[in-house]
């Protein structure tokens, strides 16, 4: 039998380990992935600004008896996989884990990836007091690339474009906790436009996640406007059943594209793959969240409480405590899949 997983960030390496950790010996698992690193996504602001590395060895996140393919997947097929080396592998089970696509424009770097991310510390370290940094997209990802570029470079002028609102995710209280730390570091907000204004920016950044990764639409399968993967209750693809999409690339009901989503989406799918082959029907995923959390440089940040379904509640908090449960998150976040390994 055999397990391919597409992808080895958050999801795709929890799925693997916890597929690889309870399966028999006669389930080989396979994880295809460009890099021989593990990439923290959810830290690429940080590594852009020059606060932390966001990477660690593949391997060394790996259940010992999984196969590391270093490829790009061209496409999926009905029962094989077409790497960008020209190899063809066969699978029984497909769990598709690619993470998030790029839709930055030209001009623009896109802090959602690992290259650009890179570039933006190159470009941050290179410029002079008093450049312009302009990052494009007033949700958490926004916000936490604006406080770690502002905190770490006070000598630029950031500015943060919202379009639609700035951390509209949040409650009242939380989002004016947001505005006055912009205030404080002279972060400028421009807000409910359709387009920004004339950039004479020497760096504009791009902070926008709205599309998934194209493999499963170049290849067929049934997706959405975004690309993410139509699935069913039980995070199988609705037109490859023996494909199950987890994170990212998963359109599941109410479900957002976050770090929170991936690692829950990760074991549930997981599971879904181990009943499969012992001929049992998948369980039924359905999504739950507690907070949102904002990071505001490494001192301060935001926590929303919400309702199950993600709605924000009139609860929140920040501060030194609230900047303390991201991190402990964002480290949860890198643990959980080895952990995954024993459990």
């Amino acid at each position: 039998m055999q397990v391919i997983i597409v992808g080895a960030g958050y999801a795709g390496v929890t799925a693997a380990n916890w597929i690889a950790r309870r399966s028999d010996t006669d389930v080989d698992v396979t994880i295809i992935n460009p890099r021989e690193l593990f990439i923290e996504r959810i830290r690429l602001h940080q590594l852009a600004a020059g606060t932390a590395v966001a990477t660690h060895p593949l391997r060394s996140m790996l259940h010992p008896s999984i196969e590391l393919r270093l490829a790009w997947v061209r496409s999926i097929g009905t029962d094989e996989v077409h790497l960008s080396n020209g190899e063809t592998i066969a699978f029984n089970y497909l769990v598709y884990a690619p993470g998030a696509g790029s839709s930055a424009p030209t001009n623009t770097l896109d802090i959602g990836q690992f290259d650009s991310a890179r570039s933006i510390r190159t470009v941050l370290t290179e410029s002079a007091p008093g450049s312009e940094v302009t990052v494009v997209g007033g949700g958490l990802t926004g916000v936490e690339t604006s406080a770690e570029i502002a905190i770490a470079r006070p000598d630029l002028d950031v500015r943060i474009i919202a379009r639609s609102g700035l951390v509209p995710t949040l409650g009242d209280g939380a989002r004016a906790t947001v505005r006055k730390f912009f205030d404080r570091h002279h972060i400028s907000v421009v807000e409910d436009v359709c387009s920004p204004p004339p950039d004479n920016s020497a760096l504009t950044v791009w902070a926008i996640t709205d599309s998934a990764a194209r493999i499963a639409s170049d290849s067929g399968l049934s997706c959405d406007g975004s690309g993410r993967v139509i699935v069913d209750a039980g995070l199988r693809s609705v037109s490859h059943p023996r494909v199950i999409a987890i994170g990212d690339g998963a359109a599941a009901v109410r479900s957002r594209m976050a770090c929170s989503t991936a690692l829950p989406q990760a074991i549930h799918g997981a599971s879904t793959v181990l009943r499969l082959m012992a001929g049992d029907s998948p369980k039924t995923y359905t999504a739950r969240y507690a907070t949102t959390n904002v990071s505001l440089g490494r001192r301060d940040a935001v926590t929303q409480f919400t309702h199950l379904d993600d709605r924000p509640t009139r609860l929140w908090m920040t501060g030194p405590a609230s900047a303390a449960l991201k991190e402990g998150i964002c480290r949860f976040a890198v643990s959980l899949p080895r952990v995954a390994v024993r459990l």
